[in-house]
């Protein structure tokens, strides 16, 4: 070596490109000729230095060590997720906690320095002192001493499971969103440069996404305070692969890293997820080096056409060599970031010519002088010709610019149609999901003229953003809530209160009567008044006569010392004959059924006359003791009931009015209400004592005691006699629910006395109720000034209360039960006539000696099949024919039972804990399982061909009959608490605390596991196979994909309660769930939306079943089995639904968008056809 051989030190610089250009030449000049320095900087290959060293030995690291057995302290090792130069990476499970982290292990070893334990714990600090939503959070840190002494520190961290970035950006992204992404991390990033942290180690892989596709930043291992002197890294001063180093990392200046580092490395993340490539590829790591050195990226648009502009200005503003020229740090990144996506100006401006040529000359010095020397020459050479051409060319430039300004509008005016488009069609789903689930909210609060009105105003939406599951979901609900519109048709007004209602025999006249000292007859269809009947007192009573031609009414005066009754003719509104003298005020009228007689009442005596000579039949009735309080005709008009305050009951002869036999024995307490069943057999006398008396009206015998917790004020028979109704003012208190019962309707079975459903609470008395002529709705009127009307065979209540002034008093259907009319004893009284929705056709409750624990439509579908918890099958033909009966074959008492898809077998688990099989046609045991000291866990496959039994050991399959083979043996982790076969019997689920894994079958190899937010209490495979809905014990039912164990759409939430089970319709677009919140509910598959008001039972609900090819569904609770019909989507197009609602609900939109009540003419013009 001679004097002017270079130093060491000056090789390395040469060997990095980092010596100044002064000595650039003159030593490459030197090697050319000294054999000895090119073999000294030949053996920089063995170089101690960090960089040369990282890159070169990189590839010769010896590899990691493998996990520990199992376990890192308290958590549990479910999968690797990746290795790193100095540790690796698993998912795992805290033990008590149950939640999954992704835990980074330092493993022992060699490689396991004092350095590696201290950049450990600084990248716990680094993590711990970073709070931002798009930075992965840390746990726990600390440290485990594994079986063979060696001492592990660990950080537990968020675990995001939606895979890296790298998994995505090996393709272009669309523009749009790589620019989302990028301004989301940058955010992040500038979050850290606040804390003072610098992350340096930007890339792909250290960005993750979560279930819900946020992005998570991760992978602090090595970065730096920016106030700390140390900026070396766990592997030496190699920070990252060089695809994604930042020009000052690869020329080894580590140490100068700040805010700049970090923007380059969000330029090469956005530049990658641009163009599918990073910004400098090469065969080696040291040719990427150089290139970071030496050279320009290209220009993302050269790769990808479609990139904006602005995008790749933006990008390669932050891949500029030198820091200075970047953007200062990653705010302004990500501000840039967020005008070019709200379309504004950019800041960042793309290097101009004089800049690039600018660059490539420092890159090149020696080659500078060369061309500037030979440019020199040129231009003299050709200044003579040059001119002549120079207006050509920039004409032809002119043309170039013009083309490519023309293009490039076009373009942008095509990405910003698109982006138009997509934000529009996002904006429109998002504004019909809202409106229908404003909707859906009216309709549960009881507001469901105005809900469905929305839900109309939602469909339109839907049909517009071209989105057919949100346009399914509110047509579902627009058929599914419009049996419960109900809507105010007429105010009939009075001056004071209205005590008294009836319908004519036609339904199309409505008669009140009031304090006012009148009565009103009133058109129905328009509330338009036809007469006005005057008295001398307060109008008690009024009733129209069987043929609908006149009218019987009652009054007197309110110290109940005067009173008469008239007759009055419908047509013309006149009084029919004199006044009928009454000793006291007359209370109650009545026509005999056949018409040709009447009865009038006062407290103090009851009158029977003729109609058509208008006198006395008989002598006045007069009761034992007390005042006479109630009376009806018998149906066949033989016999007049009467009943008394003393407590006592008497027939007496319609005809003459002499006392009829038999005789009554009554009820010992004041006699509110009397009725007559419709066959005319049965008598019921309701009042004080808390109790519904019951009589055969042949013999006079007692029958029947029903009991309730008040006063009855009124008790009736339903049309076909098969159902008893009362009115009670009670005074209980219910200490369960802390609440005081002030009044009731109660609903009794005629066949066998039993109460039909739990009583119907109210606020206040109930002074009325009246069936509909079908028998399938029941209306009451009660004292806190309400009407409210329910379904008679479930109880649920339909629309909202029905507000008035004051007391309800009287309430009544129209024939064809379309029509109601109320009164309303308030300070200023009102008749009110409501428009009522169709009936639904339910059937009546299916009731059984024990409860329901199972219930299938089976096979033929031709019959409910159900089974009860004392081992008793019941069959219930779906047309007609009364219900056959079996027992299971040795059953015992059963605590769950399932059937299988065919409705052919039926498991169930005995008591104490056996798991039995029966066949259902012949209820005969087919298979038995030993007994258990936990209950077993079970699912029947979807044939009856075999079941999964849990066991100890995990799942077993076993076949039907027994003999036919076994399955292997799934194991899994207790505690094993569900089990469910797919409809092809392919896949096995099992469940247990918050983990679920699924099985391939009949292999029993494992098909992938996911964790979920709470213990699963039901199951059931969509019939596609595709997706499994999730019941858990907190009330929530959620949709999972099977293929990637991701959550699909919304939960749906019933109250806070366990789901007994769930169930998918036969075509996979309607969810069954039944609750322990005493409710079953349907819900729309695709949107996660309900359909409908909750399904209401007197208790829990324990099974539920769709019918396969009719629209029912079947809940079983307590001892009662209902079946409900299924909701069907409203057709026709929007404008033809949109009508159709306006019609039914009676309200349509303003111009300002505010619902109105449409007036009577305006909404008879739309009803017409």
């Amino acid at each position: 070596m001679t004097n002017d051989c270079p130093s060491e030190s000056e090789l390395r610089a040469f060997s990095l490109g980092d010596l100044p250009d002064g000595r650039l030449d003159a030593v490459g000049d030197h090697l050319e000729r000294c054999p000895r320095c090119e073999t000294r900087i030949g053996g920089l290959d063995r170089s101690t230095d960090g960089f040369i060293s990282a890159v070169r030995g990189a590839a010769a690291r010896p590899p990691v060590a493998p996990p520990p057995t199992g376990r890192v302290g308290e958590y549990e090792i479910l999968s690797e997720l990746g290795r790193g130069g100095m540790g690796v990476v698993y998912k795992a499970r805290h033990e008590r906690l149950r939640r999954v982290v992704a835990l980074k292990v330092l493993l022992g070893g060699q490689f396991a320095s004092a350095e590696h334990r201290t950049r450990f714990r600084a990248e716990a600090e680094l993590v711990a002192r970073l709070q931002h939503p798009n930075i992965v959070q840390i746990f726990e840190a600390g440290e485990w001493t594994a079986p063979d002494g060696s001492v592990l520190p660990y950080l537990a961290l968020e675990f995001a499971e939606g895979g890296t970035l790298a998994r995505r950006a090996d393709r272009p992204q669309p523009p749009p969103r790589a620019a989302v992404w990028v301004e989301a991390l940058a955010r992040a990033v500038e979050s850290a440069h606040r804390q003072g942290v610098i992350h340096r180690d930007l890339k792909p892989s250290n960005v993750l996404f979560t279930a819900d596709g946020q992005l998570k930043l991760c992978d602090f291992g090595v970065a730096k305070l920016q106030s700390s002197a140390d900026a070396r890294t766990t592997s030496g001063l190699l920070v990252g692969p060089p695809e994604y180093m930042a020009p000052e990392q690869a020329a080894g200046r580590s140490q100068t890293a700040g805010p700049a580092t970090d923007v380059w490395g969000l330029g090469a993340i956005l530049y990658v997820l641009l163009t599918g490539r990073p910004p400098f590829q090469a065969p080696d790591a040291l040719g990427v080096l150089q290139m970071l050195q030496h050279d320009s990226p290209v220009p993302p648009r050269q790769l990808q056409s479609g990139v904006p502009r602005d995008l790749e200005t933006i990008c390669l503003k932050c891949l500029r060599t030198e820091p200075a020229h970047r953007y200062p740090g990653a705010r302004e990144l990500a501000d840039d970031l967020r005008r070019f996506i709200e379309h504004r100006p950019i800041v960042a401006r793309p290097v101009g010519p004089v800049g690039r040529a600018t660059k490539w000359a420092r890159r090149h010095p020696g080659s500078t002088g060369l061309l500037a020397a030979l440019a020199l020459v040129v231009a003299v050479a050709f200044a003579l010709v040059s001119w002549q051409w120079r207006e050509a060319v920039h004409q032809h430039g002119l043309a170039d610019q013009r083309a490519d300004a023309e293009a490039g509008a076009k373009a942008q005016a095509e990405l910003n149609a698109e982006r138009e488009k997509v934000a529009r069609h996002a904006a429109e789903t998002l504004l019909a999901g809202a409106v229908i689930d404003e909707a859906l909210g009216m309709c549960e609060r009881g507001n469901v003229r105005l809900g469905l009105c929305r839900l109309a105003y939602g469909l339109e939406l839907a049909v517009s953003a071209g989105d057919p599951a949100l346009e399914n979901a509110a047509r579902l609900n627009l058929g599914a809530w419009g049996h419960q519109c109900v809507r105010e048709a007429a105010v009939l007004p009075h001056n004071d209160w209205v005590w008294s209602v009836a319908l004519s025999p036609d339904g199309k006249t409505a008669l009140t009567a009031g304090k006012d000292n009148k009565a009103g007859l009133w058109d129905t269809a328009t509330g338009r008044s036809r007469a006005v009947l005057s008295h001398p007192h307060p109008v008690w009573a009024a009733v129209f006569s069987p043929d609908g031609r006149t009218v019987l009414t009652g009054c007197g005066s309110t110290d109940g010392k005067e009173g008469e009754a008239r007759l009055w003719d419908v047509a013309t509104g006149a009084a029919v004959g004199p006044a009928l003298a009454h000793v006291g005020c007359v209370t109650r009228v009545a026509f005999r059924p056949d018409g040709r007689a009447f009865f009038t009442a006062s407290a103090v005596e009851g009158q029977l006359w003729d109609t058509a000579i208008r006198d006395r039949l008989g002598a006045a009735l007069r009761p034992d003791n007390g005042p006479l309080m109630a009376a009806c005709f018998s149906p066949d008009g033989r016999r007049l009931l009467t009943g008394s305050g003393g407590g006592s009951l008497q027939l007496w002869n319609a005809t003459t009015a002499a006392p009829d036999a038999p005789k009554l024995e009554g009820p010992k307490a004041a006699v509110w209400a009397v009725a007559f069943s419709p066959d005319g057999r049965s008598i019921a006398a309701g009042g004080d004592g808390g109790t519904v008396r019951v009589y055969d009206a042949g013999t006079g015998a007692a029958g029947a005691v029903l009991r309730h917790r008040g006063r009855a004020y009124q008790v009736t028979f339903s049309p076909d006699g098969r159902l008893l109704a009362a009115g009670v003012a009670a005074g209980a208190l219910d200490l369960d629910n802390k609440k005081v019962i002030r009044g009731e309707a109660r609903v009794w079975r005629t066949s066998d006395w039993e109460p039909l459903h739990p009583a119907l609470e109210h606020p206040g008395p109930v002074w009325a109720v009246a069936f509909s002529p079908s028998g399938g709705r029941l209306m009451t009127g009660c004292e806190d000034g309400k009407a409210r009307l329910f379904e008679t065979a479930t109880g649920a209540s339909i629309g909202h209360p029905l507000a008035h002034e004051g007391t309800v008093r009287t309430v009544c259907f129209s024939p064809n039960g379309r029509t109601a009319l109320t009164a309303s004893a308030g300070w200023t009284g009102r008749g009110r006539v409501w428009e009522l929705p169709p009936e639904r056709d339910l059937p009546l409750p299916l009731s059984h000696p024990q409860p329901v624990c199972a219930l299938t439509f089976g096979a033929d579908a031709e019959a409910l099949t159900t089974c009860c918890t004392g081992g008793v099958l019941r069959h219930w033909p779906l047309k007609s024919g009364a219900p056959a009966s079996s027992r299971l074959e040795g059953a015992p008492e059963l605590v769950l039972a399932r059937f299988d898809g065919t409705g052919r077998s039926i498991a169930a688990i005995a008591t104490p804990y056996e798991l039995r099989v029966w066949d259902v046609k012949t209820s005969r045991l087919v298979w038995e399982a030993p007994k258990r000291e936990q209950r077993p866990v079970y699912a029947l496959g979807p044939d009856g061909t075999h079941f999964l039994e849990g066991t100890a050991a995990g799942l077993i399959l076993r076949r039907i009959p027994p003999g036919a083979g076994e399955g292997p043996t799934m194991r899994h982790s207790p505690p094993l608490r569900l089990a469910a076969l797919s409809p092809d019997g392919q896949t096995a689920l099992m469940a247990g605390g918050p983990r679920v894994r699924l099985w391939a079958l009949p292999s029993g190899h494992p098909q992938g596991d996911w964790d979920v937010p709470a213990e699963v209490s039901a199951a059931a495979f969509s019939p596609d196979g595709l997706t499994v809905a999730l019941g858990d014990g907190e009330g929530a039912v959620q949709l999972w994909n099977l293929r990637t164990g991701r959550p699909v759409g919304p939960r749906m939430n019933h109250r806070r309660t366990e789901i007994a089970a769930v169930v998918f319709s036969a075509d996979g677009l309607l969810i069954g769930t039944a609750g322990g919140d005493g409710t079953a509910r349907l819900w729309d598959a695709a949107t996660g939306r309900a359909v409908g008001p909750p399904l209401p039972h007197r208790g829990p609900v324990g099974a539920i079943a769709f019918h396969p090819h009719v629209g029912l569904l079947a809940s079983g609770h307590d001892r009662v089995a209902q079946i409900w019909p299924v909701p069907t989507p409203v057709r026709g197009g929007v404008a033809e639904v949109s009508r159709s609602t306006v019609a039914v609900t009676g309200i349509d939109w303003d111009r300002s968008g505010r619902p109105r009540d449409l007036p009577d003419e305006e909404l008879r013009h739309i009803r017409s056809p």
